[in-house]
């Protein structure tokens, strides 16, 4: 098995420092506003989803901590750094990363008002290193994935970005829906963006709840370099939570 085999699975990994999630969701909507150039940035390179399904249909209030995409960026918006340093120096440290493996830092809280399904899609970085800094309805409140027919490898991933067409789900999805199981409101965890896409899914009962993912981003340049320093720490987490893991099959 390796990382390719694994759709998804919590990562086996240290817990992230003490944090206050109120103190990050008023810098999120501190800076959201300011996050707008940067995701322009990833707009014209194909990599925010936002633009292609209209930002009333986006699930999220997209925010960004980290950008250093080549030639352009400043590190760290906002002095994310200097307001959270232990929690900077965790997106790195927790997996090995170097600062310049890294393009982007991406925080998706979820907005307020948003309920039902998020839309079907795979993200643009090979890598898929997620975390959650809190999934408070995590009970309600589910992560859905959906395995591609056929074994896709880095060389041929099948799915645009997003959102998934009717005929991708129909002729390159298979049908059953998985649900990702969750072990903890801040977990860490992979998703697989060559053999698999997802979806968000939020209960009306979360409304108010708080749920804020955060997206690991390498530089296109070196990013499957760096995948594959981590193959087995995906692959020696899917086989620890293997009644939390999503492996490929057929």
């Amino acid at each position: 098995m390796n990382m390719l085999d694994v759709c998804y699975t919590p990562l086996d990994v240290p817990a992230p420092p003490e944090y206050d999630i109120n103190e990050i969701k008023q810098w999120c909507e501190e800076n959201f506003k300011v996050s707008k150039m940067y995701r322009n940035v990833l707009q014209n390179n194909g990599a925010d989803s936002s633009a292609v399904i209209g930002l009333d249909n986006y699930p999220w209030d997209m925010t960004i901590p980290y950008f250093n995409l080549t030639n352009v960026g400043p590190g760290w918006v906002g002095n994310f750094d200097k307001k959270f340093p232990e929690l900077s120096d965790y997106f790195f440290n927790v997996y090995g990363l170097d600062k310049n493996d890294v393009g982007v830092i991406t925080f998706l809280p979820m907005k307020k008002d948003y309920t039902g399904y998020g839309f079907w899609h795979r993200d643009p970085d090979p890598t898929g290193l997620r975390l959650y800094l809190e999934f408070e309805g995590f009970g309600d409140d589910k992560l859905f994935l959906k395995k591609t027919r056929v074994p896709y490898d880095k060389d041929n991933p099948p799915i645009v970005t997003a959102p998934v067409s009717e005929e991708e789900h129909k002729y390159v999805l298979q049908e059953e829906e998985h649900e990702c199981k969750i072990l903890k409101p801040n977990q860490a965890f992979y998703l697989n963006n060559f053999r698999s896409v997802h979806a968000t899914w939020t209960d009306k009962k979360s409304i108010g709840k708080t749920r804020i993912a955060v997206l690991i981003v390498g530089k296109k340049h070196n990013g499957y370099h760096f995948a594959k320093s981590f193959n087995d720490l995906i692959v020696k987490s899917a086989e620890k939570y293997k009644d939390y893991a999503i492996l490929w099959d057929g």
